[in-house]
Formats: C-alpha cells, sequence, structure tokens
C-alpha cells in the first residue's frame, strides 16, 4: 500500500470512468504536403536494421503510408501535411515498434525506432478491443484510488499505459495519484505527457463518434495537467515544509514565486520556511512583501508578529550569551572588559532589558564612573517590570550605600511609595539581622525618626541599634523617648534595663 490518497481531489475536473476515444476513423482531409519524417530502424544490439516495414500514419487516419528502411535502416516520407504522426515498425521475428507521436511544422523530423525479438502484435488504435481493454483497467485504477489502495491503482494503471502508453486520460489520473502520494518527479513526468498527448490530440481531426460514444475531452486534460504542472513547485515547496527540509522548502518557494509573483500565500509560506531555517531578517522582510499584496491579512499578519518576536527572542538568547560573558569578566575584576560586553548585549535588545542596564551601571561604579553609573541604574528601574522593582531599586540604593551616600539610597528605595514611613520599616526589619545590610537598616531606622518623630517604636529600635554600637549619648536619648511615651510593657522594662547599663557606662567614662 502507498501513501493515502485523496480520490476526490484526484478526479477533480474529471468524472469517474474512462474517456472513450473511438478508433473507428473516417479519412481525413488531405493536409498540406509541407514536411517530412526520417526513420531510423535499429535493432536489438543498436545496428541499423534494413527492411523494416515502417508505415506513418496520421492521427484519426485508419491507413498510413508504407515503406521498407534501407541497408542504413533508414526510411524516408517526404511531402507530409502538417500534423501529428504514429510511426510503427514491424519485421518478422521482431516485436513491433511503436513512436507516438511525430508532429511535423514545416520540418523534417528525427525519429528513431528500437526493435527488439519477439512476436509480432497489434497496438490499441488498430484493435478495439486493446481500447476497451486499457479503458477498463483505468476504470479499475480510479475505483482503486476511491478506495485508498494505492498498490492496486498503481498495478492497474500500469498495465493500462502498456497497451496504451498515450492515453491522455491514464497519464492524466496516474500523474495525480503520484502527485497525491508526494512523488512529485514521477507526477511532473506523467502530467507532462498527458499534457502534450492531450494538445496533440484536441489539434487532430476530428473521428465520427460511435453511437452513443462519450466525447473526448482533451482541451480540459491539457488545461488541468498544465495547471498540475504549474503547481508542482508549490507542492514541492508545501512537502519540503511538512519534512521540516527548510532550506530546501526556501528554493523551492521561490522557484514557485517566480511564477507567480503576486501570491502572498507563497510569500507567507517562504518565510515560514526562512524562520525554521534560522534566516530571521530574510523572513522578516518576505512577510512584509506578503503584507504587500496582502495589506490587512490578520493571519499574514498574526505570522509576521510571531517572526517579530522570534527576532527579538533570538537577539536576547545571543544577549544572554554574551551578558554572561560580561558577568565572569565583572568577577574577575575586569571591569573595562566587562562594560563593553554589556553594552554589546544592550545594543543586540534595543536598550529595552532592565537587567543589561543594570549590570552596564555595575560596570560603569567599578570604573568609578559614578555618572553613568547613575544613569544605567535609572534606566533599568525605568525599565523594569512592577514585580522586579524593588530588586533593581535595592541595586541602585546598595550604589549609594556604597559610595557612603546614605540619605541618596533611601531617597531611591522610598520613590513612587505610598508610605515611605512603613516602607522604611519593612526595610529595617528584614535586614536588621544580616551584617551586610546593617548600615541600610540603621539609616532607614534614622530616616523614619526623622520623618516621624512620633514613632516611638522606630525611637525604641533605633535606641537599641546605638546601644549595641556603643553610641551612648543617642542610644540615650531614643530610648528615653521610648519610656516617656511607648506604651508595651516589656519594651518599656527593655529600655529602662538598656537606660540603667548607658548611665553606668557614661558615668565610668567621666
Amino acid at each position: 500500500m502507498g501513501s493515502p490518497m485523496n480520490g476526490k481531489k484526484i478526479f477533480g475536473l474529471l468524472s469517474v470512468g474512462a474517456l472513450v476515444f473511438s478508433t473507428l476513423f473516417l479519412s481525413a482531409p488531405a493536409l498540406a504536403q509541407t514536411g517530412s519524417i526520417e526513420v531510423t530502424c535499429e535493432g536489438p544490439s543498436g545496428a541499423p536494421e534494413k527492411d523494416v516495414n515502417v508505415t506513418v500514419i496520421p492521427l484519426n487516419v485508419a491507413k498510413g503510408t508504407n515503406k521498407k528502411s534501407g541497408a542504413t535502416g533508414v526510411a524516408s516520407f517526404d511531402k507530409l501535411g502538417n500534423g501529428a504522426y504514429r510511426v510503427v515498425g514491424r519485421k518478422a521475428g521482431f516485436a513491433p515498434a511503436l513512436y507516438e507521436f511525430a508532429v511535423v511544422n514545416n520540418s523534417n523530423v528525427p525519429v528513431v525506432l528500437k526493435l527488439s525479438l519477439g512476436a509480432d502484435r497489434k497496438f490499441y488504435f488498430e484493435d478495439p478491443a486493446l481500447e476497451r481493454q486499457a479503458n477498463m483497467l483505468l476504470d479499475q485504477g480510479m475505483k482503486a484510488i476511491e478506495s485508498g489502495d494505492a498498490a492496486e491503482a498503481e498495478k492497474v494503471l500500469s498495465q493500462a499505459l502498456e497497451i496504451k502508453p498515450s492515453g491522455a486520460d491514464i497519464l492524466y489520473i496516474y500523474g495525480s495519484m503520484q502527485e497525491a502520494q508526494g512523488k512529485f518527479e514521477q507526477a511532473l513526468e506523467l502530467f507532462i505527457k498527458a499534457a502534450d498527448t492531450a494538445n496533440i490530440m484536441s489539434a487532430a481531426p476530428k473521428p465520427k463518434q460511435k453511437p452513443g460514444g462519450q466525447a473526448s475531452n482533451y482541451e480540459m486534460i491539457a488545461k488541468t495537467a498544465e495547471q498540475h504542472i504549474n503547481m508542482m513547485p508549490v507542492l514541492r515547496a508545501e512537502a519540503a515544509l511538512g519534512a521540516k527540509r527548510f532550506d530546501e522548502a526556501v528554493t523551492l518557494f521561490d522557484e514557485a514565486i517566480k511564477s507567480n509573483p503576486q501570491n502572498p500565500v507563497l510569500y507567507s509560506n517562504k518565510a515560514l520556511a526562512l524562520v525554521q531555517a534560522g534566516q530571521l531578517d530574510e523572513a522578516l522582510a518576505t512577510i512584509n512583501r506578503a503584507l504587500e499584496l496582502a495589506p490587512g491579512n490578520e493571519q499574514i499578519g498574526q505570522i509576521k508578529k510571531a517572526i517579530e518576536t522570534g527576532i527579538e527572542n533570538a537577539f536576547i538568547q545571543k544577549a544572554n550569551a554574551i551578558l554572561s560573558e560580561g558577568t565572569k569578566l565583572l568577577e574577575s575584576d575586569d571591569a573595562s572588559g566587562a562594560l563593553k560586553k554589556f553594552e554589546e548585549a544592550n545594543a543586540l535588545t534595543g536598550e529595552k532589558q532592565p537587567m543589561i542596564w543594570r549590570q552596564v551601571a555595575q560596570a560603569r561604579a567599578r570604573l568609578k564612573q559614578d555618572d553613568e553609573a547613575i544613569t544605567a541604574f535609572k534606566k533599568a528601574i525605568e525599565l523594569a517590570p512592577a514585580d522586579q522593582l524593588e530588586n533593581y531599586q535595592m541595586a541602585f540604593a546598595q550604589f549609594y550605600l556604597n559610595a557612603k551616600r546614605p540619605e541618596e539610597a533611601l531617597d531611591i528605595v522610598v520613590a513612587g511609595s505610598k508610605d515611605p514611613e512603613q516602607r522604611l520599616m519593612e526595610l529595617f526589619y528584614r535586614g536588621k539581622d544580616n551584617p551586610n545590610s546593617a548600615a541600610f537598616s540603621l539609616a532607614s531606622l534614622e530616616r523614619v525618626v526623622k520623618l516621624n518623630p512620633a514613632n516611638y517604636d522606630a525611637a525604641f529600635e533605633l535606641g537599641q541599634v546605638y546601644y549595641i554600637d556603643r553610641k551612648d549619648v543617642q542610644a540615650q536619648e531614643m530610648l528615653t523617648r521610648y519610656v516617656e511615651n511607648g506604651k508595651d510593657d516589656k519594651k518599656l522594662q527593655n529600655a529602662k534595663d538598656l537606660l540603667s547599663v548607658i548611665t553606668s557606662r557614661i558615668n565610668k567614662s567621666k
């Protein structure tokens, strides 16, 4: 069994059942004698074969002209009218040879007949029974196609072509079946032969129909076969795309576009192949061309958005790799080399990634380029998503803390806060047990007490910090404030105990 086939698609413009062409011809009108056919007969070894009885028969004419080949194997037929001819060669001991079709058009047409050993037999145009057998086989093949039996269809259609090798209808159906199975080279060969044969037959003098016979429709076969031929580059391109042979698909879509340069779908599909082939810039240019041909097409617009997203993601991936290199350089104290990497990554992403701006700021801070570092930190905060804003603020604040500028650090972390006092207290509690955050926590408390002297809980916490740091005068002031105003009994007792120790220490130092 071959690949699945769509019988309705194959039959398209042809009705189910073979086209029956009558073999009962009347003599055609005499044609203008303007051309010639030179027939060379060859034996099985390829050597010239003499004494071959050669017959040249105009299409749709019962009888033709006979001549025997000479010593050189050649039989010449002169003064022939324009049109198509069958050329038959017969000799005792050999199977008959057939050439279809020699087309004379004010010219000499060379024909080679290759004879093989065998018995004489009739051809389909000489025996109506053979014609009917070929048509019956065609019917069987079409039914096999409809049932999805590709192997059976191929067998009987091949048999039909053995009997009637120039049957345009057989060639067309067989080509359609091969096309449906993705056998495009075989299909193209069959369609070309079908179109050529149908065009020849449609131009020949018309035979008289048998009563009740079906009229031949060579024009339709030629037209539909040529449509398939024209569509072959598209089908091959789509098949290559489906099989993930993306470079091949791009080449095939280019071929299809040459034949149909105004078809936006071809550009759209080529763009998809280019994306998969990793050629994103070319894909964007191609999809833009599709939109020029079909402005406002929603599907093509969606493909463009996907391509743009893909381009952006590709740049981000590349930028991340460069960013990683820069981070390693920064960790090894090569701030200058790191900065070059960060700026390269920044350019790739259109300077829209807050993380890269933060790294730029860190590198510039290491290089003592404070103004440039501040600008980069601000840009990072401006671009930061809401759920990550605090992280970027803290990084900027740390820069000011490292520069011994705690007030500016606090300005950063409370910027935009609806309740700066609460924000500062959160920062204090979060970092009070972390030695690395001690200075920042202290600055946060001092800012709270400055903002609101009546925040006695903050005064209590600040007094404890001062006590630990042995800043006795400041600790005494804060703890006394809580003793005078605080409400928590446990804190009050703790404050009184600390004040007692502080008073003792102050007295001893005098």
